[in-house]
């Protein structure tokens, strides 16, 4: 894989997570338990 491929899947990868991950994140009570789920996943 060379360096344009690998920044077009990092981009890809980024904006699902702006997309998805970060908005579910937002309305989770960060004393819960699915918010610490949720970070830890996000971080994989």
């Amino acid at each position: 894989m060379n360096a344009i491929e690998l920044l077009k899947q990092d981009q890809q990868y980024f904006r699902t997570v702006d997309a998805l991950v970060i908005p579910d994140l937002l309305k989770t009570d960060p004393g819960s338990v699915p918010f610490s789920g949720r970070v830890r996943s996000s971080r994989n």
